[in-house]
């Protein structure tokens, strides 16, 4: 089923070819002409229609390279018809026109041709007095007979073999029109591969890894470089430099394009034998050009061919563009090999449009197409994979603010809940207080062991009350119930009075505050209230890990514009493992009376005053927190 699928394919593709083939034929054939009898031509009356004509027919030859004054008494032959003659050199040919019309004339090729008209030279052998660019009236070289004497002598092979070297003669508005649309067709060329080229790059520069890019690029390249001395730029390139970089070296870099287009199996067979189909088409090059395009159309037709074939049974995207391009192109290559065989006559389509450079630009703007397709593939794919990741996370951001919003909803219920807790606690505490207060009155008289037990009550009620009160404050802090007041206030009386207030509490057991402001600034703003439950915390947790007769130093000090308030004991120290976490609740775990809260609730004010808390600590080297506070708020 795989080889009746190949073998229709490629029927198809083969049939396609000759229908254009013949339809080329047909139109290049059906063209007027004015064609020469024994070497003359009589023109009475000029041929309608946009297009000029070509003196086609049969012309004089002359055996050898003669001027115009040589050519008197030799005897010429006459061709069977001139459009056959495709190379011919070592040889003159010359005709005569009899006419009274205001004709004008156009030379199609410029090189490797030498054109007399009566007797002056109009086109030398370099094309130095006449190109493709300029045209003629015959009246200027009229000898007042109305006679016209053409001889063009083809010393050597013009090295465009392909091209018509003979004259087109028609009406002034025919010569224009025909180099009007000649010139379009050429800036059409150069606009084009110009427009490949900057799309090539630019896309490059988008996807760098897609490097098949770079080589349409140098294949652009090569071909422009390639066709601008056919066209009205032949003054830019030299021909045989142009002719080098477009030989088979460029043939078998374009094949490697279709490596986008073909599965693998096709390319590891295929690619071998178009390198092969290079190096005979190198060998052949030298050889001839009729060889060497025989050899070149048999490999374009074997391996593009098949390659194109390849991938429309694997119904690769964009084959279908390549094989329209391909087959157009491959017409036109057989065209010019049957007019070059001289197995066809020149006309209208060889003569005047010269599809040849547009026949191999249709193969790369196919290429570029399919090139194309492949990114709007690639893009649509990125644009619906662009289109999903946006719904999922449209998605996602809608499922976290949904858990946002549950957990701002759970925060805001638990610290309801600990506030209404700790409020509900107080009452009963208070009670308690009073309890514990009447029991200690009604035993005047009490054992050691009572003493004992009711200290150790009165003790633990106070601790109790004390975490209750913390609690209530914290919940208070973290829903913004309490507010704070910022002023310009006294940072030196700050430190005195905490450190006064520290020094009465720890008087019994032999505790020294010392405070030093030192060089700080005496006025800071802040909420003086807060900052003093702050520091008084802090105060408190340094008394209770501060060993009987030690010493607690408060101090502060100026940096860059932040103010440092350190609070530093002597105790036993803390673990890096109970460092971690310690500006959380509960984190004091009990010990020594400890809530845990006294940390959080200062953290909580620092943040408050845009501020930061920093614990420095060791075992046995004692603790130091330091609080950081903006001098202005």
């Amino acid at each position: 089923m795989a080889g009746l699928a190949g073998c229709l394919t490629t029927a198809g593709m083969l049939l396609a070819v000759a229908l254009f083939l013949g339809a080329m034929v047909w139109i290049n054939g059906s063209g007027p002409s004015y064609a020469a009898r024994q070497g003359s031509v009589a023109l009475t009356t000029v041929e309608e229609g946009n297009w000029p004509c070509p003196v086609t027919g049969e012309w004089l030859r002359y055996e050898g390279s003669h001027t115009p004054e040589e050519l008197e008494g030799l005897t010429g032959t006459p061709v069977a018809d001139i459009r056959r003659i495709r190379v011919d050199s070592g040889a003159t040919y010359r005709f005569l026109i009899r006419t009274d019309e205001e004709l004008y004339f156009n030379q199609v090729v410029s090189q490797g041709v030498r054109l007399w008209i009566n007797g002056r030279e109009i086109l030398s052998e370099t094309g130095e007095k006449l190109t493709r660019a300029q045209s003629g009236s015959l009246a200027q070289y009229a000898n007042g007979s109305g006679m016209y004497s053409v001889a063009v002598c083809l010393d050597g092979p013009p090295q465009k073999a392909y091209g018509y070297w003979g004259l087109v003669l028609g009406s002034r508005r025919q010569i224009a029109f025909q180099m009007n649309v000649q010139l379009l067709l050429d800036l059409s060329l150069v606009g084009m591969y110009l427009m490949m080229l900057i799309a090539c790059i630019a896309l490059y520069a988008q996807k760098t890894s897609e490097r098949y890019l770079l080589l349409l690029a140098f294949v652009t390249v090569a071909s422009l470089i390639r066709w601008l001395p056919q066209i009205r730029f032949e003054p830019l390139i030299r021909q045989g430099a142009a002719g080098f970089l477009y030989s088979d070296l460029f043939v078998f870099a374009r094949f490697f394009l279709f490596r986008q287009f073909i599965g693998d199996a096709a390319w590891k067979r295929l690619w071998p034998a178009a390198g092969l189909t290079a190096l005979c088409w190198l060998a052949a090059y030298g050889a001839g050009r009729i060889v060497g395009m025989s050899v070149f159309i048999s490999g374009y037709l074997l391996v593009e061919g098949a390659a194109i074939a390849s991938g429309l049974l694997c119904r690769r995207p964009g084959n279908g563009v390549l094989a329209a391009g391909w087959c157009v192109n491959l017409s036109i290559e057989l065209f010019y090999l049957l007019l070059n065989a001289g197995l066809l006559p020149q006309g209208r389509i060889d003569i005047c449009i010269r599809p040849m450079p547009h026949g191999r630009l249709l193969c790369l703007v196919a290429f570029f197409i399919a090139i194309f397709g492949i990114f709007a593939r690639k893009f649509r794919v990125a644009d619906d994979l662009s289109e999903r990741l946006d719904m999922r996370v449209r998605e996602q951001t809608e499922a976290l603010r949904e858990s946002n919003r549950q957990l701002a909803h759970a925060k805001a219920v638990k610290q309801e809940f600990m506030a209404d807790v700790a409020h509900d606690l107080r009452n009963p505490l208070f009670a308690m207080g009073g309890y514990l207060d009447l029991l200690g009155k009604a035993m005047p008289e009490r054992t050691k062991l009572q003493e004992r037990y009711l200290q150790r009550m009165d003790g633990k009620l106070q601790d109790l009350t004390q975490m209750v009160n913390d609690l209530l404050y914290m919940a208070r802090l973290e829903d913004g119930r309490i507010e704070f007041h910022f002023t310009r206030f006294s940072l030196r009386e700050l430190l005195k009075g905490a450190a006064a207030d520290a020094r009465a509490k720890g008087q019994d057991r032999k505790i020294c505050v010392e405070a030093c402001a030192g060089c700080a600034p005496e006025y800071i703003t802040g909420d003086s209230f807060r900052l003093r439950e702050a520091l008084d915390n802090l105060l408190a947790n340094a008394l209770r890990y501060s060993p009987d007769g030690g010493c607690i130093e408060v101090w502060a000090q100026e940096e860059e514009g932040w103010i440092r308030i350190c609070v530093q004991d002597h105790g036993e120290g803390m673990s890096q493992k109970a460092l971690a976490g310690i500006f959380k609740r509960y984190s004091a775990g009990g010990e020594r009376g400890e809530n845990g809260l006294g940390l959080a609730i200062c953290h909580e004010i620092v943040k408050r005053h845009k501020g930061t808390m920093e614990i420095d600590s060791a075992p046995g080297a004692g603790t130091c927190v330091a609080v950081r506070l903006p001098i202005r708020l």
